[in-house]
C-alpha cells in the first residue's frame, strides 16, 4: 500500500511533478550545477589548508568555486522567475515577490493528497498518524547517495581543518602570536566553520526537489501527510467549535 502511495505522489503530486516536468532542461541545469558545487566545495576545501605552501592551486580552486556559485545563483534566479509563470498558467497561483514556492502553492498540494486519501479511505486521524509512522520507519531505512549526504561534507570538513589549524598554530611564532590574535583567530576560524555547514545544509533542504531520489520522495510525502494531519485536526476543532455554539 506505502508504495501505491509513494508512487502516486511522485507522478501526480510531486513539485516535480506539478513545476519541474515543464521545464526540464532547466531542472537538469540546477541539479548539474548542484553537484558540481559539491564537488568544487570539497576540492577547496582539501586544498585550502595548502594556502601556505601552494597558494596558485588555492586560488585556482577559490575562482572555480565563486564562479560555479556565481553561475548558479543566476541559474536559479531565472529558474524561480520561470517557476512563477508555471504556476499563474497551469494553476491561477500569482506569485509577484520572493520565491516561487508558497503557501498557496503548498496548500494546493495539501488538497490534492487529501482528496486523494479520501478516495482510498485513509483520511482519518487514526489511519494518517498510522501512515505517518510508517514512512518514518521507510526513511530511516533509505539512506541517501553518499556524496549528498551532510554527514559526508562534516566528515570531510572537521578533519581537514583540524590538521590545519595545527598546522596554522605551528606556524607562527609563539613570541609574535600574542593572546589577542590567538583568539581573533580561533574565533574566526569556528565562525567560518559554523557558516560552512549551516549554508551546506540549507542548500541541501533547498534543492532536495530537484533529486528524485527515494528517500527525497518519501521525506516530502511524510511532509504532506503531516500538514494533512494538521488540516484534519483544525477541522475537527473548528467543526466542535460550530456545533457547541448552534447548541
Amino acid at each position: 500500500m506505502i508504495d501505491e502511495l509513494l508512487k502516486y505522489y511522485k507522478s501526480n503530486l510531486s513539485t516535480y511533478s506539478l513545476v519541474f516536468k515543464y521545464m526540464p532542461f532547466l531542472n537538469a541545469m540546477v541539479s548539474f550545477l548542484f553537484v558540481l558545487l559539491i564537488i568544487s566545495g570539497y576540492i577547496l576545501i582539501i586544498i585550502l589548508p595548502l594556502s601556505f605552501a601552494a597558494p596558485s592551486y588555492v586560488k585556482g580552486s577559490a575562482i572555480f568555486f565563486g564562479g560555479i556559485l556565481i553561475l548558479s545563483i543566476l541559474v536559479i534566479s531565472f529558474f524561480n522567475t520561470k517557476a512563477k509563470r508555471i504556476l499563474n498558467n497551469h494553476y491561477s497561483i500569482q506569485v509577484k515577490k520572493g520565491g516561487w514556492r508558497t503557501e498557496q502553492f503548498e496548500d494546493m498540494q495539501r488538497k490534492f493528497l487529501s482528496e486523494y486519501l479520501k478516495s482510498k479511505g485513509l483520511y482519518s486521524e487514526e489511519k494518517l498518524n498510522l501512515l505517518i509512522k510508517i514512512l518514518e520507519k521507510e526513511i530511516v531505512r533509505s539512506k541517501p547517495p553518499t556524496f549528498l549526504a551532510p554527514g559526508a561534507f562534516l566528515a570531510l570538513f572537521i578533519p581537514v581543518w583540524s590538521q590545519y589549524a595545527v598546522f596554522f598554530f605551528k606556524a607562527f611564532d609563539s613570541t609574535k602570536f600574542n593572546e589577542s590574535t590567538s583568539v581573533f583567530v580561533t574565533f574566526t576560524v569556528a565562525l567560518f566553520i559554523s557558516v560552512c555547514i549551516g549554508t551546506f545544509k540549507a542548500m541541501f533542504s533547498l534543492v532536495e526537489d530537484f533529486f528524485m531520489i527515494e528517500i527525497n520522495i518519501k521525506k516530502r510525502f511524510l511532509e504532506k501527510v503531516e500538514d494533512a494531519l494538521l488540516f484534519y485536526n483544525d477541522t475537527c476543532v473548528d467543526l466542535e467549535y460550530v456545533l457547541n455554539r448552534s447548541n
